[in-house]
């Protein structure tokens, strides 16, 4: 099983996220370290800078 590591970034970036939702996205990030197997809908992003 792989392990989830927070960036300083991505820790600094979580901080400006509303409260309210910053544990949900903690929680669904967490949850990434069962990756392959995991049950979410993960939609690949698009470079829209074409």
């Amino acid at each position: 099983m792989a392990k989830v590591e927070w960036t300083i970034k991505a820790i600094k970036q979580l901080k400006k996220i509303d409260s309210r939702y910053r544990k949900i996205v903690t929680e669904k990030g967490n949850a990434l370290s069962g990756f392959p197997n995991v049950d979410m809908d993960i939609v690949r992003l698009i470079d829209r800078k074409k």
